[in-house]
């Protein structure tokens, strides 16, 4: 399965819990009928935003849960991606470090560390 086709399962998950969520609550709601369409509109959003907030920062202790998004792995997308770094050597010079990294799985991170020495100013005339 592409991380695109992933990418949409899990984004849609969610809404789809927050209106089942939603529609049953409003089944025993007894308020104004001219509230019961803001306060509908209102629960979809809320629930289904903290439904994502709670199973990702779950998912991040227990890769596992991220089935309650309709596919426990997350897409490429999701991984850390490079990071960069303008640090000093000893010597004072500036160095870059980019840093590559792919996860395996969410306990196991590999990074690649890759060193590129800036070029000296070339001064014109």
């Amino acid at each position: 399965m592409t991380t695109f086709v992933i990418s949409l399962i899990r984004s849609n998950v969610a809404p789809l819990v927050g209106a089942l969520a939603t529609w049953l609550i409003s089944l025993g709601l007894t308020v104004p009928e001219e509230a019961k369409q803001g306060l509908i509109t209102f629960l979809f959003f809320f629930l289904s935003g903290i439904y994502y907030l709670v199973v990702r920062l779950l998912e991040e202790k227990y890769p596992q849960v991220g089935i309650l998004l309709g596919y426990a792995k997350t897409p490429d997308s999701y991984s850390k991606g490079p990071g960069v770094e303008l640090t000093q050597k000893p010597n004072g010079d500036p160095q870059i470090t980019v840093t590559v990294g792919t996860e395996a799985t969410s306990a196991a991170h590999v990074a690649e560390q890759v060193v590129v020495e800036p070029e000296a100013p070339r001064h014109s005339l």
